[in-house]
């Protein structure tokens, strides 16, 4: 709901953010290093809001269909994969459809109607469901060493994974041009991999806890 009532309010947020912008360039004319870590910090703190929100939708979602270790992983598998492979269907309509045919604008408002109706079904699946009894097993910080580890290693996998993103979206610019459908489809290939990535993996993942438990999932 979030998501979708500051997806209507953004346009307004950017135009009050434009004075800001263009007499921090007119008062200091910074150097492009310096501009470009204000463009950052503007930017980026007027993203975190609904982004916030965009990550905590998923472990959310996961505490409820996670019913058990035995089926965890393609239960967190199918999950991931369904909601990248519907960021990838996001891409696909907001980059070659919405934005074409529709307009900035009347784009925003779809996008923000779909969240709105989003938070409604949540709303109506929450007054359905049962209440949830406490999970039995281990949390992060009981695990120690293991845990900031395996935190350690997740946070690398995303740094390489963006590195690999930004570089890629780069080269195809050399062919594509510096265009939104040059960024859809770079993000469209990489969504595509990631989803079936998630919806794979977590079919793997319960096999392996079935051979071995923790030790054979890590291998």
């Amino acid at each position: 709901g979030c998501i979708g009532v500051y997806a209507v309010l953004f346009p307004g947020i950017l135009a009050m953010l434009e004075p800001a912008y263009t007499g921090f360039w007119a008062s200091f004319t910074p150097s492009q290093t310096t501009f470009a870590v204000f463009q950052f910090l503007v930017l980026g703190l007027a993203l975190l809001p609904p982004t916030m929100c965009m990550g905590a939708t998923l472990p959310l979602l996961v505490r409820f269909a996670a019913e058990g270790e035995a089926n965890a992983g393609s239960s967190v598998g199918r999950l991931y994969g369904a909601n990248t492979l519907g960021a990838m269907l996001g891409v696909a309509l907001a980059g070659f459809v919405l934005l074409p045919s529709l307009g900035l604008s009347t784009t925003t408002w779809v996008a923000a109607s779909g969240n709105v109706l989003l938070c409604v079904g949540a709303l109506l699946l929450d007054a359905r469901v049962s209440e949830m009894p406490d999970g039995t097993r281990p949390s992060l910080s009981s695990m120690g060493r293991q845990a900031k580890l395996l935190c350690g290693i997740a946070m690398l996998a995303g740094l390489s994974s963006l590195i690999c993103e930004v570089s890629w979206f780069r080269l195809m610019v050399l062919i594509l041009g510096g265009s939104a459908y040059a960024f859809s489809i770079m993000l469209l290939s990489f969504l595509t991999g990631i989803g079936l990535g998630g919806w794979g993996g977590g079919l793997l993942a319960d096999r392996a806890w079935e051979r071995g438990g923790v030790k054979t999932v890590l291998k």
